[in-house]
């Protein structure tokens, strides 16, 4: 039995909380009951003929202090149902509007349909892979608009045919789902990596609060902080050529990438992303060790993601050994380290650091990316711990430890 009294099929519930503010002198006011600090719950999938909900969640890269939001006031709620009439697996979405004027509650956009996988008969069944979702979303960087991205296997999603990786813009300024990955081999899904997590990553982070006027009940600009940049970390097969990487092949996975410039250049969709990814179609950035295709065993595996304004810095391991990769987006290159001379936008090449050394022992593990806390800049003065082997004669393994330059 759900909150409204009546049986349902695991729906979410919403129920808005206000936090006791400060009066219009600025000063404290007694605790209100709790009672008077809510608002009733909201259904978001009220019964009709979807049979279970699999997932829900909010946008990504929110938060107190550091998170983004170009509305200060709106957030964006995502869940999942299967239709049991037609077997379809539907993403909804819902606007979420903050009530700052006083009364306990808010507004609650109704559901919309954001996508429509069809006849989930195959593995993919609810957006779901390996303990995961192969969906995410996040600010879009005005007006509350939202950027999402998902991966599917086999079946129609949107109309898009088997469909491997996407990515669309909801908003004020909306754009259909295109192509997010390499665009090869007719869009198989066997050359998308689901084993990995979409991940979105939104800079800058936030630095100030914001002023609360309680004499009109608004807030000023600079609680409004929306996202500059958006980069959607990604894995692809390292070939195109048949056998694709995968649990069936000895070939590996390819970390790769793109990042989307939220001042929007009045060009297509695909047109904001660097690489680009519309009118002059380029591959995504290989972020992970160049000419290389280590067995999955080895492959890049990211340990740790960092951010300090518009820079991202990125700790991974791949064929045992700790590398180091970053990029500050904007302008004519492609922002991340490239090998000199090569072409930074048609063809760049990465050039990651390595962390640790370039002998032949290998790492026993990464013990920790211990980052400085309670900051929103996480990036300067990380330091990364691992133990290697050093003796051949003693297994005891040895501490090791590097520190990202704080002066950059």
């Amino acid at each position: 039995m759900n909150g409204l009294g009546t049986f349902d099929d695991f729906n979410p519930e919403l129920v808005f909380y206000q936090t006791t503010r400060l009066d219009s002198d600025g000063l404290p006011v007694a605790l209100p009951l709790l009672s008077a600090s809510m608002g009733a719950p909201f259904l978001f999938d009220p019964e009709d003929g979807h049979p279970y909900n699999s997932w829900q969640q909010y946008q990504s890269n929110l938060g107190y202090l550091c998170g983004i939001q170009s509305d200060a006031q709106e957030m964006t709620f995502f869940w999942n149902v299967g239709d049991a009439a037609t077997s379809d697996s539907l993403i909804y979405f819902s606007i979420l509007t903050a009530d700052v004027d006083g009364a306990v509650g808010g507004e609650i956009a109704g559901a919309a349909t954001l996508l429509i996988a069809e006849d989930v008969s195959g593995y993919h069944t609810s957006f779901v892979a390996d303990n995961h979702l192969t969906f995410n979303a996040t600010d879009a960087g005005q007006d509350g608009d939202f950027l999402y991205t998902f991966t599917y296997d086999d079946n129609d999603v949107n109309g898009l045919s088997d469909t491997y990786i996407a990515v669309g813009r909801v908003g004020v300024t909306s754009a259909a789902p295109i192509e997010l990955g390499s665009g090869v081999f007719e869009r198989h899904a066997a050359y998308m990596d689901f084993s990995r997590p979409l991940e979105m990553v939104a800079t800058p982070p936030g630095t100030d609060l914001g002023f609360w006027d309680v004499t009109n009940s608004q807030y000023d600009g600079s609680a409004h902080h929306g996202a500059e940049f958006v980069h959607i970390l990604f894995g692809e097969a390292e070939t195109s050529s048949y056998p694709f990487s995968g649990p069936n092949t000895t070939t590996g996975w390819a970390l790769r990438t793109r990042v989307y410039d939220t001042d929007l250049s009045g060009g297509s969709f695909g047109d904001d992303f660097t690489p680009n990814a519309g009118t002059a179609f380029i591959k995504p950035f290989d972020i992970d060790l160049p000419f290389t295709d280590p067995d999955t065993s080895d492959d890049a595996d990211v340990e740790s993601v960092l951010i300090c304004e518009n820079r991202v810095g990125i700790v991974f391991t791949e064929n045992e050994h700790l590398y180091w990769q970053e990029c500050t987006p904007g302008g004519d290159s492609v922002g991340w380290r490239v090998e000199e001379g090569s072409d930074e936008l048609t063809d760049a090449i990465s050039d990651p650091a390595l962390i640790d050394d370039d002998s032949d022992i290998q790492l026993e593990s990464v013990i920790e990316v211990c980052s400085p806390s309670c900051v929103c800049c996480d990036l300067p003065g990380t330091a990364i711990f691992w133990t290697k082997v050093l003796d051949e004669n003693n297994n005891d393994a040895r501490l090791q430890v590097r520190i990202v330059d704080s002066d950059r």
